[in-house]
Order: structure tokens, then C-alpha cells, then sequence
């Protein structure tokens, strides 16, 4: 219930003035322990963030995540886990807070998803 409730504008929109607020400090701790973030990377320390937001941008210290060096490798800049990999095909469905988006949906621009085919 809660998950549909962030796929709202309204609700997605409240969620982040809340989190950009100093309203949302008080959750900082929790939040770190829930997710298991590791406050040794942090360039600041966790105390100076004054909302979730703050802690949501947070700067690494410098060496914190090194870059591969292989050519093929893939980087992303967030803080996730990769739940699907492989081949992309035109009935693929990919579920994203419990609902299911279609390949188009995820893309956005049906002109171009044949890029992203195969």
C-alpha cells in the first residue's frame, strides 16, 4: 500500500518537500541503519546532514569508490542493487515499486525502443 502510494504526483511531490526538509533529520539514523549505508565513506559527518535529502546527495571521500579499470565495465552513480540483466526484447516487463512497466513505458519515447531491442 504504501509503495502505490509514492507512484502518486501528489503524494511523490509531499515526499520530497518532507524529505527536504528539516523535518525528515530526526529519520537520518534509521534511515542509515535500514539501508546499511556506510558512514566511513561519507566526506562529511552524518550529523551535519539537516535533512534525508542531504544525506541522499551526500559526497564521497576521495578514493571511497574507485572506478574499475576493465573497459567494459559498467558505473552507476546511485546507491542500488541490479535485480535483471540480459537481453531486452519488445514483451519484456520490468516491475518497479510492484507495478509492471512495459520497455516503451521505461524509455519513454516509443521511437526509439528498437534502439534498446535485442
Amino acid at each position: 500500500f504504501l509503495i502505490e502510494l509514492t507512484n502518486k504526483k501528489g503524494v511523490s511531490r509531499m515526499l520530497k518537500k518532507f524529505a527536504q526538509s528539516k523535518l525528515s533529520k530526526p529519520l537520518i539514523p534509521s534511515y542509515i541503519k535500514t539501508f546499511h549505508i556506510n558512514t566511513e565513506e561519507m566526506q562529511e559527518d552524518v550529523r551535519s546532514f539537516n535533512s534525508l535529502h542531504e544525506l541522499f546527495i551526500r559526497k564521497l571521500k576521495s578514493g571511497a569508490r574507485p572506478l574499475p579499470a576493465e573497459p567494459n565495465s559498467l558505473v552507476s552513480p546511485v546507491d542500488g542493487v541490479i535485480e535483471e540483466m540480459g537481453a531486452i526484447t519488445r514483451d519484456k516487463q520490468f516491475t518497479v515499486k510492484q507495478k509492471l512497466y512495459s520497455v516503451e513505458e521505461m524509455i519513454g519515447r516509443s521511437e526509439i525502443v528498437n534502439r534498446y531491442i535485442g
